[in-house]
Formats: structure tokens, sequence, C-alpha cells
């Protein structure tokens, strides 16, 4: 995992899905096919995550 680690949310044929990417390099690094909190607890207990401390989340709201 990156050191600084994006969460954020992206709507595919009006779905919401949760975009991880990786914002040192501005890069994506996978896309989930939704945003509940257990599909992410998943994702990161299969890639062993222990040292969550060190990553940022951040999430981008538009205002109209």
């Amino acid at each position: 995992m990156p050191k600084w680690l994006g969460i954020d949310e992206i709507h595919i044929i009006k779905k919401p899905r949760c975009v991880l990417t990786n914002i040192e390099h501005q890069t994506v690094i996978d896309m989930l096919d939704n945003r509940n909190k257990l599909t992410l607890l998943r994702y990161f207990t299969k890639r062993d995550v222990l040292n969550l401390s060190q990553w940022t989340c951040g999430v981008l709201i538009r205002t109209r």
C-alpha cells in the first residue's frame, strides 16, 4: 500500500464504486464494486495491512 492512500468514489452505470489511489504518484491502485465498510475491510484484510497510521484518506465533495 502507498504511504498516502486516497479513498474516493465514482458512479458507473448509476452505481457508486470505491476508487483507491496513490496520492503521491497520482495513480489508481484499485476499484472496488462498492464502497461499503465490509467491502473495504475484506480488501484491506486480504492485503494484511497492519499499519494504517501512515495513511490518509480524502473524499472530494462536489457542491452545487
